[in-house]
């Protein structure tokens, strides 16, 4: 593994990871969870002086399969028993335990118990847990609809979505993202669902009005859709032949459609047609692309990526509104041929 930007976490005993086979690195501003391809669990925590301290974890909790983290809080499934542990903010009840505080430490999640959950993904202020015929969501702030109940009263228990709106019917799922307050669901035959907050047209649903219950993204049209990833304020959606469509917020070019105009439902990134791009990722204004050729593309805002990057250095704007070539990464790729995955944050990349 190999990391980019102004937090350099070498210091803080992440250089452990450099030859080791990553599975899974996900982020936020208290927490790094890394799951190694032997799901070995390392977690670190922002400790008081501003620094990542890796966590003394108990045996049972160092063989993990799946990771998740939101705003202040994270989750991870065990590969052994397929058991649930939270850890972080619990006010909003998005740990799915009753008691309205902080845990310091991981805590079991009895509440999952009979689910038979493999996946966890967070929003801000709650979580959704799935399976492949099954979506929880878990919370007490519904307030955009985020929990695709519905409902905006308070919820404190464990609810199931409601599939009955939608023309889909009941479909597998294969895969869900939160952004802060609205979710994405790919389902196993490529089509895409959202709801939750849509003030930006983040849900990609044509309209600025908030969706409390899933429904089908009907503009992306026939396009079978194999990968989904979204912020705060956009969403970009992968097709089957390496396509990237984008919509939501575009202040700062992140959509990568060389303006700064929002799209109000998925839109084809015209600028990458002769490329197959392999895999996405965004943060809250900025998106990265990867393709088959390990090149790597960035748009919207680069601010804190400047000077680790020289190929982005020479930008006199601090943000980008069509996607670019990071020169840098692509060498790097080219010669870790164990390096194949990105993740990064709002200035942080994690190449591993």
């Amino acid at each position: 593994m190999i990391q980019y930007g102004v937090n350099e976490m070498i210091q803080y005993g992440i250089e452990k990871f450099k030859n080791k086979n990553i599975k899974s690195i996900v982020t936020n501003s208290l927490f790094i969870l890394i799951v190694t391809n032997k799901n070995e669990f390392h977690s670190y925590r922002m400790s008081s002086l501003n620094v990542y301290k890796e966590l003394v974890l108990p045996n049972h909790l160092k063989l993990v399969s799946s990771i998740a983290c939101g705003f202040n809080h994270c989750h991870i499934i065990l590969s052994t028993s397929n058991e649930i542990y939270g850890m972080g903010d619990n006010y909003s009840n998005q740990l799915g335990l009753d008691t309205k505080s902080y845990y310091n430490d991981f805590i079991k999640v009895d509440l999952f118990n009979d689910k038979s959950i493999h996946s966890i993904s967070s929003g801000r202020d709650y979580s959704i847990v799935y399976n492949d015929y099954k979506v929880y969501t878990v919370g007490t702030n519904n307030t955009y609809g985020q929990l695709g109940i519905n409902e905006s009263i308070p919820l404190d228990i464990i609810r199931a979505v409601d599939w009955s709106t939608s023309s889909l019917g009941e479909e597998l799922v294969k895969k869900i993202v939160c952004g802060d307050y609205h979710n994405l669901i790919l389902t196993k035959s490529g089509k895409v669902k959202s709801f939750g907050w849509n003030q930006y047209y983040q849900c990609g649903l044509e309209n600025a009005n908030d969706q409390s219950t899933p429904r089908l993204i009907e503009s992306i049209g026939n396009v079978k859709v194999v990968d989904i990833t979204c912020s705060s304020w956009h969403s970009v959606f992968l097709s089957a032949d390496g396509r990237v469509y984008s919509c939501g917020w575009n202040i700062n070019g992140q959509l990568g459609q060389n303006d700064t105009l929002s799209r109000s439902i998925p839109t084809l990134i015209e600028s990458l047609d002769d490329l197959v791009i392999q895999s996405i990722q965004v943060s809250s204004r900025t998106t990265v692309l990867k393709d088959t050729l390990n090149r790597v593309f960035i748009c919207g805002f680069i601010k804190y990526f400047k000077d680790s990057f020289k190929s982005l250095s020479s930008h006199t704007s601090d943000q980008i509104e069509y996607p670019k070539p990071i020169i840098e990464l692509q060498q790097q790729l080219q010669q870790e041929s164990i390096l194949n995955n990105i993740h990064f944050n709002q200035n942080t990349f994690f190449i591993y």
